[in-house]
């Protein structure tokens, strides 16, 4: 929060419940960033239902 901003982790791709914490972090947040952005494509489409 030094800086003005928090980073969060919806924690490690292999959970079965990593989709779902994204989702609502997306979902919540203010601004969002990912990287590459292939991996933005494929939830955009995979979360835009």
């Amino acid at each position: 929060m030094r800086h003005g901003f928090e980073c969060v982790t919806a924690g490690h791709m292999f959970d079965l419940l990593f989709l779902i914490e994204l989702k609502s972090i997306i979902k919540l947040a203010t601004v969002v960033t990912l990287v590459p952005m292939a991996k933005l494509i494929r939830y955009y489409k995979r979360f835009k239902n």
